[in-house]
């Protein structure tokens, strides 16, 4: 198995625990799967799930605002950061690129 198939096979397991409902411990008991080793992918595979963007189109979706609102710029799926307009971008990248490094 190569190392891009061994990512890929145990990003398919840590998914599917967590989609699972089970903790840990339960889900890999039932699979034969040594926690250890799960804890250890796991936790490699939230690294990977954090490495460096790439670029993309973002969909922005209108909302019920004001004509002085900015917008929300999702970072993590419970990570939002909100800007007014005139905001500074330079600031906001920084901002972004912070949060992103510290995963």
């Amino acid at each position: 198995m190569t190392k891009k198939e061994r990512r890929s096979h145990w990003k398919r397991i840590v998914d599917d625990q967590a989609a699972s409902g089970l903790n840990a411990s339960v889900y890999c008991r039932e699979r034969n799967i040594k926690i250890p080793q799960f804890y250890r992918w796991r936790s490699k595979v939230q690294e990977m799930n954090h490495e460096e963007p790439t670029a993309a189109f973002v969909q922005l979706i209108p909302g019920e605002s004001s004509p002085d609102s900015g917008i929300r710029v999702r970072i993590f799926d419970d990570l939002f950061i909100e800007v007014d307009r005139g905001f500074d971008p330079v600031t906001l990248r920084t901002a972004v690129e912070t949060l992103y490094s510290r995963g």
